[in-house]
């Protein structure tokens, strides 16, 4: 893998929740069908995200305050810790309460 696959890669990666997942799979497609001579560009793919980001291209300049950059530390989801129903949950790993399983 090079660095520009790779830059690919963290973008992709980047595209978090469910209504991306059509996006992330049509990328990640593309990169695996692309021929070793021409591969793909992170220019490229975000020429080719934009269009499906229904003009929210400033998402890559201005942060959106309604999600976070990070999942949340207690489960996993793109939500602010403060708004994670899993606060009073108890774990039946470690038996603590304030995360979900998986998360200790």
């Amino acid at each position: 893998m090079n660095i520009d696959q790779f830059k690919c890669l963290m973008f992709i990666c980047g595209l978090k929740g469910h209504n991306h997942a059509d996006i992330r799979a049509r990328l990640l497609a593309r990169i695996e069908s692309e021929p070793p001579e021409t591969p793909t560009t992170l220019q490229q793919l975000i020429d080719e995200y934009q269009p499906h980001s229904s003009g929210r291209h400033q998402q890559f300049s201005t942060p959106d305050h309604k999600s976070p950059r990070t999942p949340c530390w207690q489960c996993g989801q793109m939500h602010y810790v403060r708004d994670c129903p899993f606060s009073n949950h108890r774990c039946k790993q470690c038996n603590r309460v304030g995360h979900k399983e998986g998360y200790c």
